[in-house]
């Protein structure tokens, strides 16, 4: 009776020790799931294009204006981040507007700790747009990288 009653505690022990892990390692997974998807940062770079008949530079700094183009020619601006973060991240870059199929680009990147990099960004008409102002922003992502 006493070795039954014994080992009826031992198979319901397994048992919570089973469920327990599963719960745990449920949590652990959320928890990491969510900072790996979670955002730390957006920032928004207003971004603009001519296209016209003759080439032209604007050295607006505080837009991130790519002048004019034409047909035949593009154009490229660059600009900076660096991490400030002690870990790791990613930056991911997504374009708004009408300029968006103009822009040639980083998908994304990513920065070790303290790392500063230069991102460059070109505007090309490789989709023979007509003639106008095209105009937008960059969406810039900021994760944390695992």
């Amino acid at each position: 009776m006493i070795k039954k009653a014994i080992n009826h505690l031992k198979n319901n022990f397994k048992i919570y020790l089973v469920v327990l892990i599963f719960f745990l390692s449920l949590i652990s997974f959320i928890t990491l799931s969510y900072a790996k998807y979670s955002v730390l940062e957006t920032k928004i770079i207003k971004t603009s294009v001519i296209i016209g008949d003759t080439p032209g530079f604007d050295l607006n700094d505080t837009v991130l204006t790519l002048g004019r183009i034409t047909n035949t020619n593009g154009m490229s601006r660059s600009f900076t981040l660096k991490n400030d973060y002690n870990f790791p991240i990613k930056v991911y870059f997504d374009p708004r507007g009408n300029i968006s199929n103009l822009l040639t680009f980083e998908e994304y990147a990513t920065l070790e700790i303290n790392e500063t990099k230069t991102f460059h960004v070109s505007a090309n008409n490789n989709i023979n747009a007509s003639y106008g102002e095209y105009s937008g922003e960059i969406i810039v992502i900021i994760k944390r990288d695992f």
